[in-house]
């Protein structure tokens, strides 16, 4: 936007070169003139709608974003949790964790922490809201969601978060939103109803692949 007004300037300036060359001639420099305060006009309606849209907004560097004198945290950061053998992820029960215990990037490791609990993976989350996507291809029909709580001894499924699918070795993505109060919830992927077994994603024949992606909003 701030580039297209310094293009309607720079039409401006020609058009003023035009008006002094096509002075002698009265019809041609009223057009100009008129042409010229119409243009300044337009560039007036822009830089105000330019501040309508974007009201104080002023970059802090590392700190956040200004915003009319207060300041946006810029707290986020994200994660990635993959693995690729079957077992132990051949059989999980409902309430047992998947094992999905490679690290693939963490970029705030200090709010995403992951280890072995409730007989697979556990991920315990700092304060924060967090968006949790988790998929993987099941043997049989099956589904799958989040298991959260205060400690891996006290998991519970959220309701909210189940993904399935009725077609055996279908690629099954689940997605959901998990908020953390003061204290630290830990959160593990599992079976709903009945054992689950991972298998092998679509032809890639070497990869029981399951992943679980992270995002760390606030």
């Amino acid at each position: 936007m701030k580039n297209f007004i310094k293009l309607i300037g720079s039409v401006i300036c020609a058009l003023g070169f035009v008006t002094s060359v096509y002075a002698e001639n009265p019809a041609s420099k009223a057009y100009v003139d008129q042409l010229i305060k119409n243009l300044q006009t337009q560039i007036s309606n822009l830089q105000t709608q330019i501040s309508n849209i974007q009201p104080g907004i002023t970059y802090t560097g590392g700190t956040g974003i200004s915003v009319s004198g207060s300041t946006i945290s810029t707290t986020g950061g994200f994660a990635e949790f993959i693995r690729t053998i079957q077992v132990p992820n051949n059989s999980v029960p409902p309430g047992t964790a998947f094992t999905i215990d490679t690290q693939v990037f963490n970029s705030v490791p200090s709010a995403i922490v992951a280890s072995p609990g409730a007989g697979g993976t556990v991920f315990t989350l700092a304060t924060g809201t967090y968006l949790l996507d988790y998929e993987m291809s099941l043997g049989a029909a099956g589904s799958v969601g989040l298991y959260t709580g205060p400690t891996a001894g006290t998991l519970a499924l959220d309701p909210n978060s189940v993904a399935g699918s009725l077609t055996s070795t279908t690629w099954i993505h689940g997605q959901a939103f998990v908020v953390v109060p003061a204290t630290p919830v830990v959160v593990a992927v599992s079976s709903v109803i009945g054992t689950a077994s991972v298998v092998t994603a679509g032809t890639d024949f070497f990869s029981y692949m399951i992943r679980l992606n992270i995002l760390k909003m606030t």
